[in-house]
């Protein structure tokens, strides 16, 4: 298990500016710009709609502490 972060699969709606994901075998950070919203076309992230949402998108969570004992991954 790698301590340094974990990768969680998630829906492409639920990216938002900020977050890293696994895109093209590397940690990218999605800033507002690389999110793409239109009402007739589907949601995409640099580019790639991960087929209209079918494909699931590859979240970076990094560890966080929130006091002494307790790690927390967000």
């Amino acid at each position: 298990m790698n301590d340094q972060f974990r990768i969680v699969k998630v829906h492409i709606s639920e990216i938002k500016a900020g977050d890293t994901i696994m895109f093209n075998g590397k940690q990218s950070t999605v800033c507002k710009n690389n999110i793409k919203k239109a009402d007739f076309l589907p949601m995409s992230i640099f580019g790639d709609s991960f087929r209209s949402g079918t494909i699931l998108v590859e979240k970076v969570l990094f560890p966080r502490w929130r006091n002494l004992t307790e790690l927390t991954y967000e």
